[in-house]
């Protein structure tokens, strides 16, 4: 049985890239890292007291000042200009650590840059349960592995491997 063009994409597809992270899951990670800046929320799904929204553009301000920041980006089209984005804040003198939490692309080019570039990658054990706005959706949320990429200047430190190997398998 073969399967269409159509349905593999569905398989494959978040729809409008609205997912939300699982607010347990940002608890346990913000335990690890101390996030202060949310690059891509919204006032009802911020999940740092400082966030930047879609109107603000996370794309074209600076994230400074920030310690450690959070992105869970929209999944689409626009991927890579995120991954380029989140190089160069990470990049940053005042040495901010970037957690960006994605779906497993090694495939495409935003995800060979972006594994490129990190310090340590977490390849979840489970597949995480995304929230959407639309409760019917939440309901099926979509079905991909999902990574989390520890983008920083300096190399990683052994207390985020610890705690992030709780979570899935951690390469560096």
């Amino acid at each position: 049985m073969s399967l269409s063009k159509a349905e593999l994409k569905g398989l494959f597809s978040t729809g409008d890239g609205k997912w939300r992270t699982p607010r347990e899951l940002f608890i346990r990670l913000d335990g690890i890292f101390h996030y202060d800046l949310d690059a891509a929320a919204d006032s009802e799904d911020a999940l740092c007291e400082r966030y930047i929204d879609e109107e603000t553009n996370a794309l074209m301000v600076p994230w400074q000042p920030a310690r450690a920041i959070w992105l869970n980006p929209p999944f689409g089209d626009g991927l890579y200009d995120w991954m380029i984005k989140v190089v160069i804040e990470a990049q940053h003198e005042s040495r901010p650590v970037v957690t960006v939490l994605l779906p497993v692309r090694t495939e495409t080019n935003w995800g060979q840059f972006i594994l490129a570039h990190s310090r340590m990658v977490l390849f979840f054990d489970k597949r995480i349960r995304y929230v959407h706005p639309d409760p019917e959706r939440s309901q099926r949320s979509p079905g991909f592995p999902s990574m989390l990429c520890v983008v920083h200047k300096w190399a990683g430190r052994n207390a985020w491997k610890q705690q992030l190997g709780k979570l899935g398998q951690v390469k560096e």
